[in-house]
C-alpha cells in the first residue's frame, strides 16, 4: 500500500508544481492569514487560462475554514479514494486507451475529469477533489462496463456462429473481442476452438462410425482426442461416459471369460491376474468373486496334491517321521481327506512299533529275563502287521526275534548224582536214575527234584542262563 501511497503523491505533486510559479508562498508561513491565501487562490483561478481548473470561491472559503484535522482527513480521503481508483478502474481504462478506439470521446472526458479532481486537490478544494474522483470512478465504471458488454456480445455471437458451424462469423467475431481486449480469456478460448474445428470434425466422423459399429474402446478414445483438442465440447461428457461404462462392461466380461479359460487349464496365476484386472473395473463383482474363491480352492487342492506326493515318496522313503508330520499339518485344512487319514493311520502303527520294540533292539542282553523276553515276543507279534509298511521296522523285528532265539536256545546242564537217586525236573521231564546225565534247557528258573527209598526227597532250584552251560548234582543221601 505504500507504494501506491507514493505513486498518488507523484500524481498530486507534478500537478502542484504546474501552478507553483505563478502563486505567491501563500502556504509558506504560520503567521500568513487565511483571507489572503483565499484571495490568491481566488485571484489565479480567476486569470486562469484553463475554465476546467476554475474553482469555486464559496467552496475553498468553506475549505479554508476547517479545522487541520478536518483538512487532514480530507486530503486522506482524496488519497485513499485515487488510489482504490488507480487499482481497480484504471487498468481498464488503460487497456481501452491503448487497444482501441472505443468510445474515444468518453475516454477523453475520462482523463480531463481525473485532471479536474488532481488540480482541485493541489489548490486545497480537498472537498471537490473528492466529489470530482467520485464522478470519474462511476463514469469510468459504466465505460469499463460497456466495453465489457460489447467484448461478451462479440464472444457470444462468435460462439453461436461456431454452434451453427459458421466459422468465418465466429472467427470474425473473435476478431472483433479480441480487438477490444486481447487478453480475453473467452475469445481466446473460442479462436482455439475454431483452429481446431478442423481436426475435431474429423474426429467426430470417426466417431459416427464407432457408434454405428458399437466400437465402444474406439468411441472412449475418439471422444477422449475431441475432448482434448477441443475442452468445451461438454456435450460429448455424458456421451464419453456412456461409452466408457459400456467399453468397462466389455473389459470386464472379456477379462472374467479369459480368467475361467485359464482356471479350467489349471493357470492359476494366470487367472488370478486376469481376476485382479477385473477387479479394478468393477472391485463389487460378482463373477470375479466367484472366480476368486473358485481359484483359492484350486490353489488348496493343487497344494493338497503336492504334499500328498510328498507324503508318498517319504512313506517309500520309510521316513514315517516326515509322513507323520507332513499329515498333521495338512489334515488341519482338510480333516476329511481319507488319504490323509489312511497315511496317518499308517505313521501312528509303523511309528508305534518301532517305539514298542527299540528297548529290547538297543539292549538285548535284558532278553534273558523270561519276561522281558516274553513282553519282546508280545512286541514282535504286534508290530508284525505294521512291518509291511516298513522295511526298517522288519529289520528292527528281525534282529529282536534273533535276539529273542539266541536267549531261547536250549542250553547244556550236566546232571550229577549216586546212580540210585532218581531225578525230575519238576514241570519239564524225568532225567532218572544216572551217576551222570546231560539234559538240555532252555534259559530260565527251573526245579530239580531227587527221590529215593528209605531216604528224604530234596529239591535244588536253579537257573539257566542262556548260553551258560551249567553242572548239577543232586543225592537223596539222608535215611527216613
Amino acid at each position: 500500500m505504500s507504494s501506491e501511497n507514493n505513486k498518488a503523491d507523484a500524481q498530486i505533486q507534478a500537478h502542484r508544481k504546474q501552478h507553483q510559479q505563478q502563486k505567491t508562498k501563500l502556504f509558506g508561513g504560520a503567521g500568513i492569514v487565511a483571507a489572503i491565501t483565499l484571495v490568491s487562490i481566488v485571484l489565479y483561478y480567476v486569470l486562469s487560462a484553463e475554465p476546467a481548473e476554475k474553482i469555486d470561491a464559496e467552496i475553498i472559503q468553506a475549505e479554508v475554514s476547517m479545522s487541520q484535522a478536518d483538512m487532514a482527513a480530507l486530503r486522506e480521503a482524496f488519497k485513499q479514494a485515487l488510489i482504490q481508483y488507480e487499482l481497480n478502474v484504471q487498468p481498464s481504462i488503460n487497456e481501452i486507451i491503448m487497444m482501441t478506439d472505443f468510445r474515444a470521446n468518453k475516454v477523453s472526458e475520462l482523463a480531463l475529469i481525473k485532471d479536474q479532481a488532481l488540480t482541485a486537490f493541489a489548490q486545497g478544494a480537498f472537498v471537490q477533489s473528492t466529489q470530482i474522483i467520485e464522478e470519474l470512478a462511476q463514469k469510468s465504471t459504466i465505460l469499463i462496463n460497456a466495453w465489457q458488454a460489447q467484448i461478451a456480445l462479440h464472444v457470444s455471437n462468435g460462439q453461436q456462429a461456431f454452434s451453427n458451424d459458421e466459422m468465418a462469423q465466429a472467427q470474425l467475431q473473435v476478431n472483433k473481442a479480441l480487438a477490444l481486449s486481447p487478453s480475453n480469456i473467452k475469445a481466446m478460448a473460442l479462436e482455439n476452438r475454431i483452429y481446431a474445428f478442423g481436426e475435431a470434425s474429423k474426429l467426430m466422423q470417426e466417431l459416427k462410425i464407432a457408434v454405428s459399429e458399437n466400437n465402444w474402446p474406439k468411441q472412449v478414445a475418439v471422444i477422449t482426442d475431441i475432448i482434448e483438442i477441443d475442452p468445451l465440447r461438454g456435450e460429448l461428457a455424458q456421451t464419453l461416459a456412456n461409452a466408457q461404462a459400456q467399453h468397462d462392461k466389455q473389459q470386464l466380461a472379456k477379462y472374467l471369460g479369459q480368467a475361467a479359460q485359464a482356471l479350467r487349464a489349471n493357470a492359476l496365476n494366470k487367472a488370478q491376474q486376469l481376476v485382479s484386472q477385473a477387479q479394478a473395473i468393477e472391485p463389487n463383482s460378482k463373477g470375479a468373486q466367484a472366480l476368486s474363491a473358485q481359484i483359492y480352492q484350486a490353489r488348496a487342492q493343487q497344494s493338497l496334491t503336492a504334499t500328498k506326493k510328498s507324503i508318498k515318496s517319504a512313506a517309500q522313503n520309510d521316513d514315517w517321521t516326515q509322513v507323520s508330520a507332513l499329515v498333521s499339518s495338512t489334515l488341519a485344512k482338510h480333516p476329511s481327506d481319507t488319504d490323509l487319514q489312511n497315511y496317518r493311520s499308517q505313521a501312528q502303527q509303523v511309528l508305534s512299533a518301532k517305539q514298542s520294540l527299540a528297548p529290547f533292539f538297543a539292549a538285548p542282553k535284558r532278553l534273558a529275563d523270561d519276561n522281558i523276553r516274553e513282553a519282546a515276543s508280545s512286541a514282535v507279534q504286534t508290530a508284525f502287521l505294521a512291518s509291511l509298511l516298513s522295511p526298517s521296522l522288519q529289520q528292527q523285528i528281525e534282529n529282536v526275534a534273533k535276539s529273542i532265539d539266541e536267549y531261547n536256545k536250549p542250553v547244556e546242564v550236566r546232571i550229577n548224582s549216586d546212580g540210585l537217586t532218581y531225578i525230575t525236573v519238576v514241570g519239564v521231564g524225568h532225567v532218572g536214575e544216572h551217576a551222570q546225565k546231560i539234559i538240555s534247557l532252555n534259559p530260565g528258573k527251573y526245579v530239580l527234584q531227587g527221590q529215593r527209598q528209605g531216604y528224604r526227597n530234596k529239591r535244588l532250584e536253579f537257573t539257566v542262563d542262556a548260553n551258560t552251560p551249567i553242572s548239577l548234582t543232586l543225592i537223596c543221601d539222608e535215611r527216613i
